[in-house]
């Protein structure tokens, strides 16, 4: 969901809806004076930005800002109303000065320390992995407000995603860009349709290869509301992405790499460290690999288990043996020997916290067991 801007266009248009859709912007602070006027302005919290000669031309002025907030998600403080003439530009804040920058401040600080873990990661495909996984897992989409046509605005925001843990896709693509970013990452925020819906995701670029990363749908939220990472959309290319995907490919670096295949075609899989366990499509058994495909092994050697919605916790793997009436079981990451846990036919497990949860299919209730 991209938030819709409502524009006021003083003596010119007014209360006209639309939604925006932003190409990553060329412009630079440099080469565009109008974009380095709103820039300054927008970051010394102007209530008034003197636009001078270059206000002319009211359509650029929407268009600029858009650029602007576009490459600058850490510019999250503006509200979605704004007013403008040929002489001035006046945006609108969250907050008071002090409150927006104590806000900065704990935006910053939650993406340093995460960026400084993603930095010990030895390749650029890992760091872009880890951030990914951790945006996914920290984040839920506010499905309550999309429903009820409520969204607030903080969830169209990187810092709504980052510090309340609660976004819309928007929301999702700015934090990942800012993340990614600050690892020392190229990315930017595309938006676009998906499955005729407006919406957000983000372009990334691997040593010197250019993918697509879809943060919010590889969140999806199961029937019970539990949610569930997935990587059908991390690091593909734009013929994949172009199935329910529709956007404005002009000027974008055309991204046609299917190196991560091994990756995004995994249907059931769980990550611990530096290794992906999967499940083996053909017999339902526990395998395992590095991150970059390599060192591919079965690791369920003696196990007659046939795995399904495999999950893990620590060093611990948790999974649905469908070999024994769907009962909740678990094993060791050396696959060596397994436990069953709940003697109950469940179904899609997922974790939070300390706990995991199952949905039991006698009762049609979700449940949950400390792990």
């Amino acid at each position: 969901m991209i938030r819709k801007k409502l524009m006021l266009f003083i003596c010119i248009f007014f209360g006209v809806g639309l939604f925006v859709f932003s190409l990553p912007s060329s412009s630079t602070a440099a080469s565009d004076p109008l974009y380095t006027l709103l820039y300054n302005g927008l970051k010394e919290y102007q209530t008034k930005i003197s636009l001078g000669k270059y206000g002319a031309d009211t359509v650029k002025v929407a268009d600029t800002y858009e650029r602007v907030l576009n490459d600058h998600p850490e510019i999250f403080y503006t509200k979605h109303q704004f007013i403008y003439n040929a002489q001035a530009f006046y945006p609108q804040y969250i907050g008071s000065k002090k409150q927006i920058e104590k806000m900065k401040i704990a935006l910053n600080k939650k993406a340093d320390a995460v960026v400084k873990i993603a930095k010990t990661k030895k390749t650029q495909a890992e760091r872009v992995i880890y951030l990914h996984d951790y945006l996914v897992n920290s984040t839920e989409y506010d499905t309550e407000n999309y429903l009820k046509d409520s969204v607030p605005e903080s969830s169209f925001t990187a810092y709504g995603a980052l510090i309340k843990g609660t976004a819309v896709c928007d929301g999702y693509a700015k934090a990942l860009k800012i993340l990614l970013n600050k690892a020392g990452i190229w990315a930017v925020r595309v938006t676009g349709e998906g499955k005729g819906v407006p919406h957000a995701w983000n372009l990334v670029k691997v040593d010197g290869k250019y993918f697509y990363v879809d943060a919010t749908w590889n969140d999806p939220v199961a029937e019970d509301q539990s949610p569930i990472l997935a990587y059908n959309y991390l690091l593909v290319p734009e013929s994949l992405l172009a199935k329910d995907h529709t956007w404005n490919k002009k000027g974008l670096p055309k991204a046609s790499s299917t190196k991560y295949k091994y990756l995004y075609t995994l249907e059931d899989f769980a990550r611990y460290q530096s290794y992906v366990y999967y499940v083996n499509d053909k017999d339902a058994k526990l395998f395992r690999m590095n991150l970059n495909g390599s060192g591919k092994k079965q690791v369920s050697r003696t196990s007659s288990s046939a795995i399904y919605s495999l999950k893990a916790a620590g060093d611990t793997l948790y999974f649905i043996n469908l070999t024994d009436n769907q009962h909740l079981y678990k094993m060791k990451l050396t696959g060596n020997n397994e436990w069953r846990v709940i003697k109950k036919s469940v179904s899609r497990l997922s974790i939070k916290g300390k706990y995991l949860y199952f949905y039991n299919n006698k009762t049609k209730k979700t449940e949950k067991t400390k792990i």
